[in-house]
Formats: structure tokens, sequence, C-alpha cells
């Protein structure tokens, strides 16, 4: 620590100062300089005009490939590729072609600017934060998705399935999603696609403890995520056609008073794809749709948000022997959600004022072991969420304060039952009522303390969840982090999650508390951080946390089933965890590497096991490297060690989704060994990929077109993994079930418009 301390200021004080992107814009025809024309790298969101001499200048533009776009009325609009270096001044001249425009009639009006109550949000270490175009450039997604850029040392998600994120050793259920501040209950797809978020829409994603308005929400965290900024402009767009998924997105101006507009729309590869003659493919339907709407109203801004999702999964309930018909048995899952919102904001003279509004719903229904139609278990899980929130939010040079009050009812329906069995259908509906408060208050130039809390009624109790926490810079560039929290979780899953039927039927089955036994659950959280920025393009991340939960509703200990069919279990958990960051960016390559530890214990009925989502170590890394402006080569890694599952009874066939054979493939309907929960020790999970992408501009009218393909060799080295073993009933014989095969992962066409 005293020779980081030492060098650390050293390395600050030789780093060069940040680059800068200047020149002038002039005419083509005469070299007349152009007053007032926009430059811009919308990669950034940034922009700037030029002044009377036809200057422009943007400072602190990060290094590496940008696109820098150049408008003026009256002129053909321009694109230009640049290579930004880590220091220094680029000076890039442009030239514009005069085009005679005809201009539509102006009605100015007076407006109103307001400063969203999403600005005043503020996100510090030790929490995760990923912009757009760090979702765009993550490595190891060969389709953007935030959900995986997300992952990471203390934030994990299983290899080759999309079964939600693990907070610092929390299960996926333990996680909160909120997206424009509005709660989404059905976050994942599957079948090809993880995330029911469309990638092209969403501007930032982040993971926090609690969210901004300090309300609890769930014991492991938050995930937040917020909608692209609409163009200044008419209306731009963007779609993409590939072999897992198809999308598109529209986002511009609405109407003269600074209103804007989302929409998008996607939908996965069509089951058609599937060789029908193979009966343990997976035949898939996945879908979802995002539209909002922003206007200026009251002197504030209102915005209205809708999402939705749908899935459908039918998987073959018998492994066919070679040569066999293909058998007509099928288990059938089908899940999908619905999140609407309104929330209006406005700035005054002391800060931010919000309220908002919001309805949230989620579906999941199965047909479960259909191998034997006398012995099937039929499964129907509803959950809805209204409510109503206020914040007010306060900002001074020195200190942050955010009070609020939130009324929520939450109604949750589980019906899982044996076929010809009467067994009752837990319903309960829970009403609760939050004050919360916070306040970060400077102390001097180098300590920022923080505290808060959140108290909820809720069946007649009063339940406090405490935080607080310190920022220390000893010096410039340097963060040092302590945070400590209590959380209360008033809704858990049934869900077994040793269950291999995870892979394609992630959804979590929230049952509210006090319903069949499900208590609410609670987690005492500290987490030691450090953050270093030495040089320009440099980051050094360092986290420590410990978690202590209890009153946790667990299936695994008592099930073998994907869902609990029976009681439910009550126990509690323990982790500990440490996980490295490094990342840095130049002109033509950025690198990133997360190095997590953790250790996770489960524990109930004096049993105790490790979960199949705590991996032991995790080595996660890539580069990007742009030979040329327009060309760019990723090369990602990821690597497992210590991981442990529950091995699976009976007959079992699976591949995750890959071009080679045309595969989803799920076949069979195997069942945990819960007598063995995470016993089976597995070997290490390597896999490597590398993808290229190449774009090229047009103008089509006067509108610039931005087209590129794209393509991923998923598991370049044909690395071996398992998933888990499956164990004949008969002979005792442990089968080895492997993870992807060596292959294109995905190839496709995007454009821009």
């Amino acid at each position: 620590m005293l020779l980081l301390l030492v060098a650390v200021p050293l390395a600050i004080a030789l780093q060069p100062t940040p680059a800068k992107l200047s020149g002038e814009v002039r005419r083509a025809d005469t070299g007349e300089p152009i007053a007032g024309a926009v430059v811009a790298t919308p990669d950034l969101g940034r922009e700037t005009r030029t002044d009377a001499h036809g200057r422009y200048a943007l400072s602190s533009i990060p290094a590496g490939p940008w696109h820098l776009s150049v408008r003026a009325l009256g002129f053909a609009p321009r694109t230009l590729h640049t290579l930004v270096p880590r220091a220094g001044v680029l000076e890039l001249d442009v030239t514009m072609t005069p085009v005679p425009q005809r201009l539509a009639s102006v009605i100015v009006r007076p407006t109103v600017v307001a400063r969203s109550g999403d600005d005043s949000a503020r996100v510090d270490f030790p929490h995760r934060v990923v912009h757009r175009e760090q979702i765009n450039t993550y490595p190891l997604s060969a389709e953007r998705d935030a959900l995986v850029a997300l992952s990471g040392g203390e934030v994990s998600m299983r290899p080759e399935m999309p079964s939600g994120l693990h907070i610092r050793g929390a299960g996926a259920d333990q996680t909160a999603y909120r997206l424009d501040g509005i709660p989404v209950l059905n976050p994942l797809h599957a079948g090809g696609m993880i995330s029911t978020w469309e990638p092209d829409a969403i501007a930032t994603a982040r993971v926090v403890t609690v969210p901004e308005d300090s309300r609890t929400l769930a014991v492991g965290g938050v995930v937040s995520a917020t909608t692209l900024n609409a163009s200044r402009e008419s209306g731009t767009g963007s779609a993409s056609v590939g072999t897992t998924q198809a999308r598109v997105t529209l986002h511009g101006a609405l109407g003269a008073d600074g209103g804007n507009f989302l929409f998008g729309v996607r939908s996965n590869a069509p089951s058609n794809a599937v060789a029908r003659r193979e009966g343990s493919y997976l035949r898939s339907e996945a879908s979802d749709a995002i539209t909002k709407v922003e206007l200026p109203l009251f002197g504030g801004r209102v915005r209205l948000l809708d999402v939705r999702s749908d899935d459908e999964i039918s998987a073959a309930a018998v492994v066919p022997a070679e040569a066999a018909p293909v058998d007509p048995r099928r288990n059938l899952f089908e899940w999908g959600g619905r999140s609407s919102g309104i929330a209006w904001s406005r700035a005054t003279a002391r800060g931010t004022v919000r309220v908002s509004a919001w309805s949230a719903t989620m579906r999941a229904a199965a047909r479960w072991g259909a191998a034997d139609a006398l012995d099937q278990r039929q499964l129907l899980n509803t959950r809805r969420d209204d409510g109503v929130s206020a914040t007010g939010t306060r900002e001074t040079s020195a200190s942050t304060s955010n009070v609020g009050v939130s009324l929520e009812r939450s109604t949750t329906l589980y019906d899982a039952r044996v076929t010809g069995s009467t067994s009752p259908a837990l319903q309960r509906r829970v009403v609760m009522a939050s004050l919360f408060a916070n306040r970060a208050q400077s102390l001097s130039r180098a300590v920022r303390v923080h505290a808060g809390a959140s108290a909820t009624a809720v069946s007649g109790r009063v339940i406090v969840d405490p935080r607080a926490g310190i920022r220390w810079s000893p010096v410039l560039k340097v963060t040092l982090t302590t945070d400590i929290a209590r959380l209360h979780q008033f809704t858990q899953s049934l869900r077994n999650d040793e269950s291999v039927v995870g892979t394609i039927f992630p959804v979590e089955l929230f049952v509210n508390a006090g319903s069949g036994g499900v208590p609410i659950a609670v987690s005492d959280v500290v987490v030691f951080g450090m953050d270093s920025r030495p040089a320009s393009g440099i980051r050094l991340a360092v986290q420590a946390f410990s978690r202590q939960s209890r009153g946790l509703a667990l299936a695994a200990p008592q099930n073998s089933e994907p869902f609990v069919t029976g009681s439910v279990v009550v126990g509690g958990s323990r982790a500990r965890g440490a996980s490295l960051e490094l990342s840095a960016s130049g002109a033509r390559a950025s690198a990133q590497a997360v190095y997590g530890l953790q250790r996770v214990r489960y524990a109930a009925n004096g049993a105790e096991w490790i979960p199949q989502f705590s991996t032991a170590q995790t080595l996660e890394g890539g580069m990007t490297v742009f030979p040329t402006p327009t060309f760019s080569i990723n090369v990602g890694a990821i690597g497992g060690w210590g991981r442990r599952a529950t091995p699976v009874i009976g007959a079992f066939e699976w591949e995750s989704c890959n071009l080679r054979d045309r595969g989803c493939e799920f076949g069979g309907t195997p069942r945990a060994a819960s007598k063995a929960l995470g016993t089976l020790r597995l070997l290490a999970y390597v896999r490597v990929d590398v993808g290229v992408r190449k774009h090229w501009h047009a103008t089509i009218g006067a509108r610039p077109v931005e087209l590129s393909l794209f393509g991923t060799l998923s598991n370049l080295g044909n690395y071996r993994s398992v998933l888990t073993r499956a164990i004949d009933p008969v002979t005792r014989i442990a089968t080895d079930i492997r993870m992807r095969p060596r292959a294109p992962l995905v190839i496709g066409l995007d454009w821009r418009f």
C-alpha cells in the first residue's frame, strides 16, 4: 500500500493532458470558413459549433476510433473517421460541399429547459457502470447485450446460459431490474438471446446496491438502466439481422417543443431454421418491444415508457436413440412480462422533484415431465406490482440529499402441482408503504460520507434498512471506499437454481413473503474498494466484499424438479469475495481484464453446499484492435476454476446455441440429484472468441447511412468445457454433458440511418 501511495502520485504528475480534437470547417468551392456548423462525435454523444472563423474544438476525447460528423445548413453532411491518440491535439480540417435545400415552415415558441430527475443520480465506485459505447464493443459479447457487458468479477453470470446476474455472491432472484426507474420483473430471454432489453435502446446500465431513489428493492442489488436520449434531428434509426435475432430501433424529435420518442422491436431467429428431424433441438419464439415518449409538461418533462417481452420454448422430453423416429412428447415453457410507467420531473432553484407511477407484470407457465404422461408437473406463476412514488433531490457544492415516499401493491399466484393432485395454490397480496432518505456530505476535498435508510411498513411490521459509506481520496485520481448496508427482500423465487432446466427456463418464479412458508429475506453486506486512474486511458479497480444472508426460500434441498412442487426449505448463505479490474485504451486498441475470487456457501436443515453459480476463480478479458478506423477485431477470453455442479438423474442431451450444427439443444427430462447438491467438481471452463466488424458509410438522399458486417467464431480452441454430469438411474454410469463446440456463434448485418 505504501508503494502504491508513492507510485500513483508520481504517475499522475507525469501523465499527459487528455486528447483534444480541433480544426477548421470550410467551403469546398471557395475555402471560406463556415460559422455555426455542428461538429459532433455521435458515438460519445458530444457536439459543438464552429466559431466565426470556422474553428471548432472538442476536449477530453477518449483514445480510440470515433466518428466525426459535420453538418451545416445548405451543405451536404459529412462523416469522417478519426483515430484519437491518448493525449495531445489532433487537428482535422473539414471541407463541405454546398447543396441547395428547401426549408419547411418553422414555428418558433419559447421553451422551458428542465433537467430530468435522472440527471441528479450519481454512481460512485464500487458500483459497476457501462455506457453505450462500452456495450457495443464488449469483446465477450457476439451480439450487443447490456447484462453481458455488466458481468465480470463481483458480478457473475453462469457461462453458456442466460440465468441472471449474481451480485457479490447473491442468488439471481436477489437481483432487481429497473429501466428508466420502472421495475422490470422478467429481464431474460432464452434460446439464443439473453436480456429482454433491446440493445440499441440502452444508453447506460449500472449495478448498484441501492438505487438512486434510496429504496431497497432486493438484497443482492439493482441493475438500473436508462434508455437512449432521442436525437435532436427529425429522426434516426438502426436495424440488424443476424443468426440469433432481428431488430429495428427508431428515435428522434417529437414536435417543436423539445419532445422526443423511442421505439424498438426485436425477435429471435425463426424456429424453422431448426432441423425438423432432430427432436432434441429447441423450438423457440422470443420477442420484445420498447416504446418511450418524452414531452415538456407544466414546466418540467413527462416520460411515458412501455416495455414487454414474450418467450415460448418446446424441448424434447425424451432423448431419442440413433435412427429412432422423433418422439412427439415435449416439455413446454412459456413466460413473459410487461412494464408500463409514467414519470414527471422538474428542476427547481432548490433541486429536482420527480413523481412516478408504474405497473409491472410477469407470467410463467410450464408442463414438465412429459416423458411420463402420468407424472407431469404443471406450473402457473403470475406477479403484478403497482406503485407510485415521489422523490425530491437537492444538490449543493458540498452535499446531495434526497427524500421520498412510495406506495406499492404486489400480488403473486403460484400454482405448481403433479398431475392428479389437488394441492392448493399459493396466492398473496401485500401492500408496502416506504419512507426513504439519503444524504451525502463532503467533509473536505478528500473525504465524502453518505448515510441513509428506508423504513417500510408491511404486514403490520415496520422494517428499517440502514446504510452508510465513506469515500476518501488520499491523492488525486485514487479513491478508497467503504460501504455497509442491511437489506430486506419481500418477494422470493421458487425456481430451483440447481436444476439444469434453468438453461432454457431462466425466469424467476416469485412468491410474496408470508405465503407457503416464504419469509422476508435479509442480508448484511460490507464492501471495500479502491479505484485508481493513474494515467489517461488507464484504470485499476480493486474491491472485496462480505455478505451474510438469512431467511432465504430455497428449492434445491428438497426438490429435484426445476421448480418447487412441495414444501419450501428456509436457509441462509454466506459469501466472501474480491475482484481486480484493469483496463487501458489507446487510439487503435483497448483492452480490459477482470479477475474474480469468491467463496459462497448455502446452508439449510443442517446441510451445506456450494451453489452452481459460485465459481471459485474467474478471469475475463479481451482486446479490441482497429487496424483501420472502419475495421475492428475483437478477441475475448473467459475462464472459470473451482466450479461446482449438482449432477442430474436420467437421460439428458444438451448443447448451447451455435451454427455448427444449427443447435440450441435440450433433450430429456433430467432431475437434479437433490441429495448431492454441489458435490460435482467440474473441470476448468475455458473459452476464446474472435470477432470482426467492418462498416461503410454512404448517403441516401440527404441522410447518411452506416452499414456493418460482423461475425464471431466461438470457442476457438475447441475446449471441452462441461456443464454437468448425467447419471443413468439403472446402470449408474455417469456421462459428461459438454458445452459449446467450436462454431461460428453469430453472423449478421447492421445498418444505421
